[in-house]
């Protein structure tokens, strides 16, 4: 990872490093200071007042840059505990009646900031560049190599793979508590005094930088968001509408952070590719999850309170208070779970994007030592953990993706991993579609002789129940039909529709639909007990032949 000490000293300035290769200007350090003396004397409310103004400017040539040490107040506000700070809060902003929470505040300005860097037209910008510099310093508070690996705690893997599912939330750590007498923030710059080199809480709440860089927190924290946003428990499921977007705004600075590394490191003509990623701020991260069992460990976060076999999935919060619940608090009408699962998958797939973002910086065939990972071993065990998923329409909740183009390199070949996990006879030919998914004819002649005779292959010696049977079968639909969606994507069905092998195929999913049902009489099962699925018609649902 770079570090501020690893960047060239400019020429007659001061002799401190210069943070990522941006200058502090005068009139940056007076914003600095100006914003870190609202934070001395705990005027929040009149700092967010500040970047509330100013964001709404219209011109964005010179607008204000806040120092790291504000961005870790903004990011603390943004998860800020209701219990216990309530009444604080009200002391601070006592004339807040109708506008929205701190916390609320505190994650808008943060998002807003956020996107300021991705706007080309400021990127060139002095202060675009310095407020970069100070999101990554932000990230290098969190991104330690200190930390404990997180999955080291949970015991062996494989071992929690053979117990049921379930979800055990402990107790926060002492340590958390304890660390508000240690001033965590590194400060890079002589010049700048910052407030948090003095003290390490926000109206009574250690900063959240201090409590995710050790020990693999950061993980727990990713868990604990995912926790909350299916919980049952309104005042939790509510605490999940703060973490998930503050994680997601963390998951693209982390992006950002491990692009200009790469790019950094590149233009230093760095000779040793596999050891300049094994360095970057994303294998860093990923190193505190688990360096032996990536794969697992990652599967088992990604997929956390669905109905798969990953065990007793151990998590604790944040904050202790996090548990409690204020007497303002007002409960909610709370949603069903299987709609809660669903909208947590958006932050499941942003997740993935994640891991893929540090995937695709390993040149093809290469495999990193630590942490130990590669695209297709990972691909192979998620796909063995979603065949495992009991309930069909979390699968379905899964593989429903809004933006198709973002998924397309990973989702159909997951989609592909599954199904051949998913087959009874483990021993039959693998399904190898993706590899077609750029052509029409010759993705055609596979899935014609995929079907023949039938598909998913039936042998009339199986001892399985019918229920479970259809069950295998229904799932190696859903995931033909992922893989056939993004297909349908890249060609166009209006474009498909006019190719004569699509009649062919038809024909063919029509004759293995029949063969499901001869199967049926073949084991002497009534099909008024049990139905097995037919294909047919969503395949002309999906090519939109309808």
């Amino acid at each position: 990872m770079l570090h501020p000490s690893d960047t060239p000293l400019e020429p007659g300035r001061s002799m401190d490093p210069i943070p990522y290769g941006v200058e502090l200007k005068f009139e940056n350090l007076r914003t600095f200071e100006m914003l870190n003396s609202l934070y001395g004397v705990e005027n929040y409310a009149q700092m967010l007042f500040f970047f509330e103004a100013q964001l709404r400017r219209v011109e964005y040539d010179d607008y204000p840059t806040p120092p790291a040490d504000v961005l870790i107040v903004l990011i603390t506000l943004s998860v800020l505990p209701e219990f216990g700070t309530t009444q604080l809060v009200a002391e601070l902003d006592p004339y807040n009646v109708t506008r929205a929470s701190i916390s609320s505040r505190s994650l808008k300005i943060l998002q807003e900031l956020a996107a300021r860097l991705r706007n080309p037209k400021m990127s060139n910008l002095h202060s675009t560049q310095l407020l970069r510099s100070q999101f990554f310093l932000l990230l290098d508070h969190i991104n330690c190599l200190t930390s404990e690996p997180f999955m080291h705690s949970m015991g062996d893997p494989k071992k929690r793979r053979k117990t049921n599912s379930g979800i055990r939330i402990e107790p926060t750590p002492e340590t958390n508590s304890s660390e508000n007498s240690r001033a965590g923030y590194r400060n890079p710059y002589s010049a700048y005094v910052s407030a948090l080199d003095q003290k390490n809480e926000i109206l009574k709440t250690t900063v959240l930088t201090t409590i995710l860089s050790p020990e693999g927190e950061f993980w727990n924290c990713v868990a604990w968001a995912l926790v909350l946003s299916i919980s049952e428990d309104s005042h939790l499921y509510e605490r999940s509408k703060l973490w998930v977007p503050l994680l997601t705004l963390l998951f693209g600075l982390f992006e950002l952070q491990n692009d200009f590394y790469l790019g950094a490191r590149a233009s230093c003509h760095a000779s040793d590719d596999i050891s300049m990623i094994q360095d970057s701020p994303l294998a860093c991260l990923f190193k505190s999850l688990n360096s032996e069992y990536l794969h697992n460990a990652f599967c088992d976060i990604l997929l956390l309170g669905l109905d798969y076999a990953t065990g007793n999935f151990t998590v604790h919060p944040i904050y202790h208070k996090e548990l409690k619940v204020p007497v303002e608090y007002a409960p909610r009408n709370s949603k069903v779970r299987s709609l809660k699962i669903l909208e947590s998958m958006h932050f499941r797939h942003r997740l993935l994007n994640l891991l893929y973002a540090f995937l695709r910086t390993i040149p093809e065939g290469e495999e990193l030592i630590e942490p130990r990972v590669s695209e297709a071993k990972f691909i192979q065990s998620l796909g063995l953990s979603l065949s495992s998923i009991d309930n069909l329409t979390q699968l379905r909740q899964f593989f429903a993706v809004y933006e198709i183009g973002q998924c397309l390199e990973y989702m159909p070949l997951i989609a592909q991993a599954t199904l051949n996990e998913s087959f009874l006879d483990k021993n039959c030919k693998p399904v190898n579609l993706v590899d077609n998914i750029g052509g029409v004819e010759s993705m055609v002649g596979e899935l014609i002789e995929m079907f023949t005779p039938s598909f998913p292959p039936l042998d009339s010696d199986c001892d399985l129940l019918p229920e479970v049977l259809y069950k295998l079968v229904e799932r190696c639909d859903i995931c033909l039909l992922v893989i056939l969606r993004f297909w349908e994507f890249v060609h166009k069905s209006a474009h498909l529709r006019t190719r004569r092998s699509l009649e062919n195929l038809f024909h063919a999913v029509a004759a293995s639909d029949k063969r499901r049902q001869e199967f049926i009489k073949e084991m002497g099962w009534h099909k008024e007990d049990h139905m097995m699925p037919s294909l047919y018609p969503h395949m002309e649902k999906i090519l939109q032949l309808i």
